[in-house]
């Protein structure tokens, strides 16, 4: 089981959770604001 990640992995701020739907489905987004690191991973 993956480790879930709360903060930036490139400047340890605290990243931001919410889903976005795209045409392959439903997706769970994590982004950073003060950098504009991102990851989306199917839910």
């Amino acid at each position: 089981m993956k480790k879930e990640i709360h903060n930036c992995p490139e400047c340890g701020d605290q990243l931001h959770e919410g889903q976005h739907k795209f045409d392959d489905g439903l997706f769970l987004v994590k982004y950073c604001k003060k950098c504009g690191f991102r990851t989306e991973k199917p839910e």
